[in-house]
């Protein structure tokens, strides 16, 4: 593997060991599902490509989280059911995770983990709505695959990472990116990074999605400001619990983040938190 020496990142021997391989066509069909000009057709030609995953759409389309009138029995069906955007996600989200077995690492949780990503992957697209960066499905794609190196951190190494995972846990105010770095000698950016070049995914993704957010404010009409600021309402929103000071942190004014002055953060924030419960019924389909 090439990709650590390119990057300057350090390959610790054991994922070294286990360098997932997507199968054959996936990175072309993620090159598609980031295709904001396909045609629908032309999508559900390329996913077709792809049994499994078909077949996950279905089971999808036809759970109580979409809660269909009558039996959804044809992929086509499914996609327009499910609309684009959740078929563009559910779709990636497949994809990506074929190679890994997280299951190895017991302190990894599956369902917080694909939580987080869709709403990360929400929150930077509607952010690249209101911004100058006008690529949204790259920035959906992008916030999706932030997180992608634990998936592969947690299944090469699941000793250290888990270790790493119940540390951030035990103590939220630590950097999940530094504990792991700590723990494994590099983090889930870093391995994000290295497999976004392997996989020979766009270069926008190995250079600019995993970009750590001290760094992207110098480029917030970016990529990697876009990913960052998505990043962080994410985060905020899944933080936020039912206690006695949820009402005060709904109505808190988010402040504007440096090259993002004019967007309506706060009301961004508002429409994440109407949709993180359905995305978290998303997140739960996915780990099914």
């Amino acid at each position: 593997m090439t990709a650590a020496h390119e990057t300057g990142f350090h390959l610790p021997p054991e994922m070294g060991r286990r360098v997932p391989v997507l199968p054959r066509g996936t990175a072309h069909l993620i090159k598609a599902l980031a295709d904001e000009d396909i045609d629908f057709q032309d999508l559900v030609a390329e996913i077709e490509l792809f049994p499994p995953i078909a077949a996950r759409l279905l089971s999808v389309a036809n759970s109580a989280w979409s809660s269909p009138v009558s039996p959804v029995t044809s992929l086509v069906m499914a996609c327009s059911r499910l609309g684009l955007n959740v078929v563009r996600t559910v779709a990636m989200a497949l994809a990506v995770a074929e190679p890994f077995n997280p299951a190895v690492c017991p302190p990894f949780q599956s369902r917080r983990y694909w939580s987080s990503a869709l709403l990360t992957a929400e929150a930077a697209c509607m952010v690249a709505r209101a911004s100058a960066y006008e690529d949204d499905q790259t920035a959906r794609t992008a916030g999706l695959l932030r997180n992608i190196g634990l998936l592969w951190m947690a299944d090469a190494m699941p000793g250290p990472t888990g270790a790493a995972l119940q540390v951030a846990a035990d103590n939220e105010a630590e950097d999940l990116e530094t504990v792991l770095r700590d723990h494994c000698g590099i983090g889930y950016l870093e391995a994000g990074s290295l497999l976004a070049a392997y996989w020979q995914l766009p270069a926008s993704f190995a250079n600019d999605a995993y970009t750590e957010c001290v760094a992207a404010t110098e480029h917030a009409d970016r990529l990697p400001g876009v990913i960052c600021v998505g990043s962080r309402l994410s985060h905020r929103v899944r933080r936020e619990t039912a206690d006695a000071d949820a009402e005060e942190t709904s109505t808190r004014q988010e402040p504007n983040s440096p090259g993002f002055e004019t967007v309506d953060m706060a009301g961004l924030l508002d429409r994440l938190r109407t949709q993180r419960e359905q995305i978290e019924g998303l997140a739960e389909q996915l780990c099914g």
